[in-house]
């Protein structure tokens, strides 16, 4: 059984429940948010617990974007922060073409932050569930540079997938 815990890096927090679950043998792997504001010490405590399975958590509603604003105005406000309304983003994703381009340039900052950290891949998955229309899946085949099998068949959300 897999047992995942969401939000790997949001705050310290979270990061510290993450490693006492994964300790007391309840969880099996995390989803790391690179945008978190406690990331970096997320990334260190992964590297302390040997085993902990990390995959990503992409940001893309109610959350900071990896690049700023002026790369992508059309997803974040003046903050550089999404949406909190994950139905009127996936809206705007699906709809909006220059959203989708900025949205495809985005993901792949958050994918390239991951990769940067020098962490094993586990799985991809998205920050609520959702804010990702299914157009984007073949982007995640391209920016995970490999096949990958998908465990969530609910077309309403995104669904997570299996970087093995």
């Amino acid at each position: 059984m897999i047992v995942n815990a969401d939000d790997f890096g949001m705050s310290k927090e979270v990061n510290e429940a993450v490693v006492h679950a994964f300790k007391e043998g309840v969880l099996t792997s995390c989803s790391l948010m690179v945008t978190g504001e406690a990331f970096d010490e997320a990334v260190q405590l992964a590297k302390e617990n040997r085993g902990l399975a990390v995959g990503i958590h992409l940001v893309t509603v109610m959350g900071r974007s990896v690049l700023p604003r002026s790369e992508i105005p059309a997803l974040v406000d003046e903050k550089g922060l999404f949406s909190c309304h994950p139905g009127l983003a996936g809206l705007k994703y699906y709809f909006s073409k220059q959203a989708r381009a900025q949205l495809r340039k985005e993901l792949a900052a958050q994918f390239e932050k991951f990769q940067s950290t020098g962490l094993p891949f586990s799985h991809i998955d998205a920050h609520l569930g959702c804010g990702c229309p299914r157009m984007i899946w073949g982007w995640l085949f391209a920016l995970t540079e490999g096949p990958c099998s998908r465990k969530s068949s609910n077309p309403c959300f995104f669904p997570c997938w299996s970087a093995s």
